[in-house]
């Protein structure tokens, strides 16, 4: 079935490669976030005691690659190893609260400002350059957040708060693995969160630690491999096609969750989250447009340099 799956897959074009990996993410997301939401709303879990769980599960479901990698695929310790894993861990905290507070499509649908985050803090942290355009696109996404809150119509709780850290958070992650990704090699950047995320998210856990019942245990190790396999799908749908192409297939976790959460908790997304949704979406959407745009318009460059002069330095600033 396997074989025969990744046959059909590789006569497709590469680009709707990576659109079905990324929506193969979006499911095992989205089934995870389900799955948070039921163990910590429903069934008692504390959100931190579930995030530890779900890394901790996560870090076992590799060790069969990392054995297979060996010391070679940890690669040389980097500082900026340990600042994402702190700043990570912070997101995922923060994130797994707002998924045990608020309706799944609530929590996702603010979880989508995290690129509105990633391209303003890769002005000041990266020295991109921003234009109008998208410019106008960001302050669109966070009105459309505005509408979800509603500051001052409706008291801010604390799960909507939680969810803003996390995207933020997420957003100064993203740039963390940008970071990294210039000198390290992909494997080493997951197999440095997950030996830091375990120890680091245990200590919160062990706060609130209370053992689960054995009926939610296959629950809880299911966390950790839901987590993963969207992980390695995602991986696949960024080796597959560019990243600003793909990533607009990750807003499909939008009426994913609202699904969900309609099935499994009867949550109704009120007419602001809705309304909300579609605004941080269509942001996003053409934040990810104008990316690819200047993305291809970079890659025409380096194209012509290179045939005019061979011997010419990459004008990106990696000859």
């Amino acid at each position: 079935m396997k074989h025969r799956f990744d046959r059909w897959m590789r006569d497709l074009a590469p680009p709707i490669q990576g659109a079905i990996w990324m929506l193969i993410a979006a499911i095992l997301f989205s089934a995870l976030n389900t799955l948070i939401r039921w163990l910590t709303s429903e069934m008692g879990m504390h959100a931190f005691q579930a995030a530890f769980f779900r890394i901790f599960f996560g870090l076992l479901f590799m060790v069969p690659l990392m054995v297979r990698a060996g010391r070679a695929g940890l690669g040389r310790h980097n500082p900026l190893y340990l600042r994402r894993a702190l700043i990570g861990i912070a997101g995922m905290l923060a994130s797994f609260y707002a998924i045990a507070h608020l309706p799944l499509a609530t929590s996702t649908a603010l979880s989508f400002t995290a690129p509105m985050f990633t391209t303003v803090l890769a002005v000041f942290m990266l020295g991109e350059q921003v234009r109008l355009r998208r410019w106008s696109a960001i302050v669109v996404g966070f009105v459309g957040a505005i509408v979800i809150l509603r500051p001052g119509w409706t008291p801010l709780d604390a799960g909507m708060v939680a969810a803003m850290i996390a995207a933020a958070t997420s957003a100064i992650n993203t740039i963390v693995v940008k970071q990294l990704s210039r000198t390290e090699p992909a494997d080493a950047i997951v197999t440095w969160m997950a030996l830091y995320y375990t120890p680091l998210l245990l200590v919160p856990a062990l706060f609130v630690w209370e053992w689960p019942a054995w009926q939610l245990w296959p629950w809880i190790v299911m966390m950790g491999v839901l987590g993963s396999l969207g992980h390695m799908a995602m991986t696949r749908s960024f080796r597959a096609a560019d990243a600003t192409v793909v990533m607009t297939f990750d807003y499909s976790r939008l009426p994913i969750a609202a699904v969900l959460g309609l099935v499994f908790f009867s949550e109704w997304p009120d007419e602001y989250t809705v309304l909300g949704a579609v605004i941080i979406g269509g942001s996003g959407l053409y934040i990810a447009h104008r990316e690819a745009k200047v993305s291809r318009i970079r890659a025409a460059t380096t194209a012509t340099a290179t045939a005019a002069d061979p011997a010419a330095p990459d004008p990106r600033g990696r000859g």
